[in-house]
């Protein structure tokens, strides 16, 4: 005769060093000729900040984010897969890092199809500029649009990146209309963040101009 798995029961949670023990705190019940069970460790709760992330050079959609601080006193553990969850409906499975405690953890829950991104290079020149003293120069003028289609407002975390040198001879200058928010985003040389309002039914834009200049008779690689 074949029994259910039954567990009602808190778990132990112990830190030891690098490892983690849970202790049950009765013996579970298997059904016959089953190997494993799943056993629920404990249920959180945080307030989490939902946000939309948008990378126009590389997508058409932006990304239903939810941005937590882990206010308990230990790691939320980092799975391969974690099943994600909105309003009590599954929309997907995903890897899950490690938070620390303290720390703060970025999940993301799918594509948001009504914030539509639109990435266009409106001219772009390469050739030979100055009189007495010559140089080589590239210039590039990019136009990035966030449509709204839907009747939700959202705040949007747009990305987007522009060249940087580590060589004296090659200048690079670079605008932005609006300027950005943030530049070199977590450390990340040449990246840009513009936080965005954009309300139901509305689209935001963002030019970038850039322009990079090197001496005669070298060559841009």
């Amino acid at each position: 005769m074949e029994s259910a798995v039954r567990f009602n029961d808190s778990v132990a949670t112990s830190f030891d060093g690098p490892g983690v023990t849970y202790t049950v705190a009765r013996p579970l019940d298997l059904a016959s000729g089953v190997d494993a069970t799943r056993v629920n460790l404990d249920q959180l709760s945080f307030d989490a900040r939902r946000y939309a992330h948008a990378a126009p050079a590389f997508d058409t959609t932006a990304y239903l984010m939810a941005e937590f601080t882990n206010t308990t006193q230990e790691p939320l553990l980092a799975a391969n897969e974690a099943a994600l969850y909105i309003d009590n409906t599954l929309v997907g499975r995903a890897p899950f890092p490690q938070v620390p405690a303290g720390g703060e953890g970025d999940v993301p829950f799918g594509p948001i199809e009504d914030l539509q991104l639109t990435y266009t290079i409106l001219n772009q020149s390469e050739g030979d500029r100055g009189i007495i003293s010559r140089s080589n120069a590239q210039r590039q003028r990019v136009r990035v649009d966030i449509e709204n289609l839907g009747t939700t407002d959202w705040d949007v975390e747009v990305q987007a990146a522009v060249p940087y040198t580590i060589q004296d001879d090659l200048v690079i200058q670079w605008s932005a209309t609006p300027e950005p928010d943030e530049t070199n985003v977590e450390d990340q040389r040449g990246v840009l963040q513009w936080n965005i309002d954009v309300a139901a039914g509305e689209t935001s834009e963002i030019e970038i101009q850039q322009e990079l200049n090197w001496p005669d008779g070298m060559v841009l690689r």
